[in-house]
């Protein structure tokens, strides 16, 4: 296995990687913890029987429960520019009893291998060229590049992945609270939800308000229902649009994941760039991603039923193909409402 060994550190049999619980840290933000599902797939598609628990913060920790190979998880959320060195060994005297062959850092900092090597876990692989010997004993001296790629080395150099790309993340909502959520809001068999995360004016990633209004006039003279869903940088936009469209549902409140079963139960999501779009396309739900200030083949997810809007470029699949040029930053308000409703009828069509 090319996995280099940090300077003094002492190699160990590659076969303890693959034989022992794994603690995998992952990301904090919604989008790239969701992301980091392809590598929990990966790991259990190369051993069954893995024990794979996750080390996270606070928003993503929430979205755990929706991740059937993950054994546990714990959640940790440092205060910004705070090290809260007793919180991590409090922690990490908590993982030293699971018995880990080996933790998988995916995040580049320091502070991100803290808790793994206080918990005294034999083998710990980082991710990046940076030298965190003796927190990371075991480095892959990677250059700074897509989550997706960093993730594919992993899987492929230190679990001996052989297929070239990563599965999809496939997030799974209990079908019975789905039917529940569909059935509290009065919805017949056959009546279509269309859910849309609103966006924010601060956020440079959202569509404009007037945008986001057009469509959902156009969605209600098809008869179909509009679901309002985000978090609370999402609430003023949702909450004009409710004022102005009766009917509408505004589900802006409450915890992350009562955000799931309202998006597995929805027929098509239309979102911006963010954590709820990869959520949606987790979930194997038709969705539309709009990009413009983002690169849609660094951040876009990569399930098959997910399309992408791109401010002045053509409707195409996920980020699993780098598109010919150098991204070129431009505003959502490019991506016309006409295009947004056509494709959004098209995988409605598909799904019926």
């Amino acid at each position: 296995m090319n996995l280099a060994t940090a300077p003094g550190s002492v190699a160990r049999d590659d076969r303890a990687i693959a034989a022992g619980p794994i603690l995998l840290v992952t990301y904090r933000q919604i989008g790239d913890f969701v992301r980091s599902h392809s590598l929990i797939r990966a790991c259990r598609a190369d051993g069954p029987e893995r024990a794979i628990d996750m080390l996270t913060g606070d928003p993503a920790v929430e979205l755990a429960e929706f991740m059937p190979e993950v054994r546990r998880t714990f959640g940790f959320s440092a205060r910004h520019n705070r090290l809260d060195l007793a919180q991590r060994r409090a922690l990490a005297r908590r993982l030293r009893s699971e018995g880990y062959a080996a933790a998988i850092v995916l995040r580049r900092g320091s502070k991100a291998a803290l808790i793994p090597f206080l918990a005294r876990i034999p083998t710990r692989v980082g991710v990046g060229r940076a030298l965190r010997y003796p927190l990371v004993n075991r480095s892959l001296p990677l250059p700074k590049s897509r989550d997706l790629d960093e993730m594919t080395a992993v899987a492929q150099r230190v679990f001996g992945f052989r297929d070239g790309s990563l599965p999809p993340p496939r997030l799974q909502a209990d079908a019975g609270e789905v039917a529940a959520v569909r059935a509290r809001s009065g919805l017949r068999t056959g009546d279509v939800i269309v859910a849309l995360v609103p966006g924010a004016s601060s956020d440079r990633r959202s569509w404009p308000i007037d945008s986001s209004a057009a469509l959902i006039d156009r969605c209600l003279r098809r008869g179909w229902s509009v679901w309002l869903i985000g978090g609370p940088q999402d609430q003023p936009h949702a909450d004009r649009l409710a004022e102005r469209f009766h009917g509408v549902g505004n589900f802006t409140r409450g915890p992350l994941r009562d955000a799931v079963p309202r998006l597995a139960a929805a027929d098509a999501v239309v979102a911006k760039d963010g954590g709820l779009l990869h959520v949606a396309a987790a979930l194997d739900r038709p969705t539309i991603g709009l990009f413009g200030t983002t690169d849609a083949w660094a951040f876009a997810p990569i399930n098959p039923r997910c399309r992408i809007l791109t401010a002045g470029g053509s409707p195409r699949a996920g980020a699993s193909a780098r598109p010919a040029g150098r991204f070129v930053p431009a505003p959502l308000a490019r991506i016309a409402v006409d295009a947004v409703f056509a494709e959004l009828s098209a995988a409605i069509r598909a799904a019926a």
